[in-house]
C-alpha cells in the first residue's frame, strides 16, 4: 500500500486547483447550476492556486450552486446543502475515487456585506461545453496579496 492510500481511496490531504474544477463541475452538473459559489479556505485556489502548502491542507472544500434555493423549490424537501454532503460528502463515492470531499453550505454559511458579489473574484470555467462561473466568497471586497495571508505558527 502507497503513502496516503487507506485501502480503497488514495487519501489526497492538500488542495489543489485541479481538486476546485472537479469539485465546481460535479456541482454545477448536478444542480444544473450556471454559478457555484466556493466559501472557505479552500476558496484561495480560484486566484492563488500556488499558494503555501500549509494554507491548501484540508480534506474538503465548501460549496454551493447559485441557484439552490431554486432547485430546493423544484425538490421539496429537499436542502441543496443535503444533497452535496450525501453525494460528494465525507465517505461518498466521490471521497473515495478523489481523495476529497464537498461540504455542502449556503449563502448563509458566511457572514457578507449586501454587495459582495459586486467585489467577489471570479473565473469561468467550461463545463461539458458550457461555461460556469466560479465565485470565490473568500475576499469578496478584501484585496488579498500573499502578504496577508501569511500562516501564523499555533
Amino acid at each position: 500500500m502507497e503513502e496516503g492510500e487507506t485501502g480503497r481511496s488514495l487519501v489526497k490531504p492538500v488542495r489543489d486547483r485541479e481538486d476546485l474544477l472537479r469539485a465546481a463541475r460535479s456541482v454545477a452538473e448536478h444542480f444544473s447550476a450556471e454559478r457555484v459559489i466556493i466559501v472557505g479556505s479552500q476558496a484561495i485556489l480560484l486566484t492563488w492556486p500556488d499558494a503555501p502548502v500549509v494554507m491548501k491542507i484540508t480534506p474538503e472544500i465548501d460549496i454551493y450552486p447559485e441557484n439552490n434555493r431554486d432547485w430546493e423549490a423544484r425538490n421539496p424537501g429537499f436542502e441543496a446543502s443535503e444533497e452535496i454532503s450525501v453525494l460528494f460528502g465525507e465517505m461518498s463515492q466521490f471521497h473515495q475515487r478523489f481523495g476529497f470531499y464537498l461540504d455542502g453550505v449556503d449563502e448563509n454559511t458566511a457572514r457578507m456585506p449586501p454587495d459582495w458579489m459586486d467585489h467577489a473574484e471570479t473565473m469561468e470555467i467550461d463545463v461539458y461545453g458550457r461555461r460556469l462561473c466560479c465565485t470565490n466568497r473568500l475576499i469578496a471586497g478584501r484585496p488579498l496579496s500573499p502578504d496577508r495571508l501569511i500562516p501564523r505558527p499555533l
